[in-house]
């Protein structure tokens, strides 16, 4: 079989597969389509499980343990769809398996849907010669490295069989789409996560521990290394963190534990001042932390603060902080072999990282202390795993344990995404958006450079600097800039050599083009706040205006009555005195009390009227004194969130 239709036939198996869980089957039943296809192309045939396996490779490009094929016979033949004869199966009496030849025609168009998607995404950053095979292989090779490395298999690490490496630019090309579609177009995105989470039910395929059901992590306790526990904190970006905080929700939501070693408290605290030491230091501009102290601007005071208050921190997000195991020469590992096949694996195996690699080793060392003599060999009664984001680092414990006949059945570490594959497997709705999210991740981590090329990339373009090729501002800026990784991907991508100074100059004005777009971008939305802010501001003046001719009014209307009441009063006290002077002697209002009484009563009315006027007028003017006030305190906070 050519390697064309093994790619091809590999991807439509993964997307069957999907659609299987799709429609109610359970992960026992994965491989029953598949077997029952085989035996409706030919129906006179009796196989053994060795058989099978052949085909299941040959037809459908998976590669399944004969242990797990043998299982799914014996229980397709308890079910009376297989009769068995000397080993051999052969369609039962209650066989009823349907031919799922238009299921993959579908299947076959979601492929190609994807694969043209890549072709024109590879255009874009300058690969135009992508072939149909390229496209298929480089997916095919991404999708591997979603395995679940923990799963002892005595063959392969994944469902997928092996390929020939084509180029190295592939994986970097990779990286680049699933974010590219999630942004640009969606439908597209949702192909390309058929085929990852087709890959995450045939990972399921390949464990030994296919005959236990699926249960909670109820007796399991989660270690998070340190790089893991600055994402949960938000030292890694706003992206980052929302994915280390969903990944522990769902193992909170599985009934698991989670903590974190003292030594790790203690790492990420070094980590921390280092970057607070370092913040203007521009060779450490490129480092994650440092990247997002210049787009948070912290101080070198807030980083500090930041340091000190890590364990307070880790305790409100959940985490038990748990002392660093004592040594126990029963329980001891050979910490050397584990640092050689760290180092095998490029796990913190460049310059200035030796600390980080004893970080590393006291973590392995210490979940295997934590076990004693426990030799668990599924994540269910593993009391004790570390979680890590770095996939070599997960691998090379995988190894470590397999070749050095640990004691334990189960790996130290596992990644991330490991751990999300299982928990998805027991709660595929409430994890299928962290599926999403962990796609980008890995997919990001796929396209970082390793540390040494970028290293190179900077001592070029500051030599160049130094040679007047390219300004001081212009080294400052690569250093500096959060673009740089993905531009330096897209040169690797087109075959550019990163040492030469015309890939710098053009991965200068890729960087300087996106540096000014976002500084045009914040100009833009800096001008629209202030136009918001100026409409406001007119808003409120004729707010307080239109207040100002309303109060006037009711001041005046205020003010002619008074004048009316009191121009009465003046009336009836004159009348009454005119009347009281000639009025007849024997009337009663030629009675001498009168006068005083009604000028008394005038008086006093006089002085109500008087004292209602001077109390609404000061009532409206402490109003107005209000108004002004909460206005002024408005625009001033207005101002400063402006500024």
């Amino acid at each position: 079989m050519n390697s064309i239709n093994t790619s091809s036939i590999t991807l439509t198996s993964l997307v069957l597969l999907k659609q299987h869980i799709d429609s109610g089957r359970d992960y026992y039943d994965y491989l029953v389509p598949f077997i029952e296809q085989i035996y409706i192309e030919a129906p006179d045939d009796s196989y053994d499980a060795g058989e099978i396996q052949v085909f299941m490779e040959s037809d459908f490009g998976l590669i399944i343990p004969q242990e797990v094929v043998s299982f799914v016979l014996l229980r397709m033949k308890k079910k009376g769809y297989l009769s068995a004869t000397d080993n051999k199966f052969s369609k039962g009496p209650k066989f009823k398996g349907q031919d799922f030849n238009p299921q993959k025609v579908e299947a076959t168009s979601k492929i190609e849907e994807v694969i043209t998607g890549l072709q024109k995404f590879a255009k874009t950053v300058g690969r135009d010669e992508l072939s149909n095979q390229q496209a298929m292989e480089a997916i095919q090779r991404f999708l591997s490295r979603f395995q679940i490395e923990c799963i002892e298999t005595s063959t392969h690490g994944t469902a997928l069989p092996n390929l020939q490496h084509i180029e190295t630019w592939d994986e970097g090309l990779i990286g680049l789409f699933p974010e590219e579609i999630l942004k640009n177009n969606i439908g597209l995105f949702e192909s390309f996560m058929v085929l990852v989470q087709g890959n995450m039910l045939a990972n399921a395929l390949i464990s030994t521990d296919i005959r236990t059901p699926p249960t909670t992590f109820r007796k399991t306790t989660f270690y998070f290394d340190t790089p893991n526990i600055l994402n949960a904190l938000g030292y890694s970006g706003e992206e980052k963190q929302k994915l280390a905080n969903e990944l522990i929700v769902l193992l909170k939501r599985l009934n698991g534990r989670i903590a974190v070693f003292e030594h790790s408290i203690e790492e990420a605290k070094n980590i921390i001042n280092t970057t607070a030491n370092n913040i203007e230091n521009p060779f450490y501009a490129q480092k994650p932390l440092n990247l997002v102290a210049i787009k948070e601007k912290w101080r070198k005071s807030d980083l500090l603060l930041k340091a000190e208050k890590i364990s307070e921190d880790c305790e409100k997000l959940g985490f038990t902080i748990k002392p660093t195991p004592a040594y126990y020469e029963r329980y001891q590992i050979d910490e050397q072999n584990l640092q050689d096949v760290l180092q095998s694996n490029n796990v913190n195996n460049f310059e200035g990282q030796s600390s980080a690699l004893e970080y590393d080793i006291k973590s392995i060392r210490s979940i295997y202390v934590l076990r004693r003599d426990k030799v668990p060999t599924r994540l269910e009664d593993t009391n004790a795993i570390l979680i890590t984001n770095n996939y070599a680092f997960a691998y090379a414990s995988f190894i470590y344990a397999k070749s050095h006949n640990i004691r334990s059945g189960f790996s130290a570490a596992v990644s991330n995404f490991a751990i999300t594959n299982m928990a998805w497997l027991k709660a595929p709705d409430f994890a299928s958006n962290l599926i999403d999210a962990q796609t980008i991740a890995l997919a990001y981590s796929a396209m970082r450079l390793p540390q040494e090329d970028l290293d190179s990339f900077l001592q070029t373009a500051q030599s160049l600097s130094q040679n007047r090729s390219h300004s001081f501002n212009d080294l400052q800026l690569l250093r500096s800039s959060p673009h740089l990784q993905e531009e330096l991907i897209r040169a690797k991508i087109k075959g550019d050599n990163l040492e030469a100074e015309e890939t710098v100059s053009y991965v200068l004005a890729k960087v300087n083009a996106v540096h000014s777009a976002a500084a045009d971008e914040a100009k833009s939305e800096l001008r629209m706040e202030q136009e918001a802010h100026q409409k406001t501001q007119a808003e409120l003046r004729r707010l307080q205006q239109k207040l100002e001719e309303d109060r006037a009014k009711r001041c005046d209307i205020i003010r002619r009555i008074g004048i009316g009441i009191i121009s009465i009063c003046l009336v009836v006290i004159v009348i009454g005195g005119i009347a009281h002077q000639f009025a007849p002697k024997d009337s009663w209002i030629a009675n001498r009390t009168f006068l005083p009484s009604i000028m008394l009563s005038s008086i006093f009315g006089l002085s109500l009227v008087w004292g209602w006027m001077v109390i609404t007028g000061l009532s409206h003017s402490i109003l107005k004194y209000r108004f002004i006030k909460s206005l002024s305190l408005i625009c001033n906070n207005k101002a400063n969130r402006d500024a």
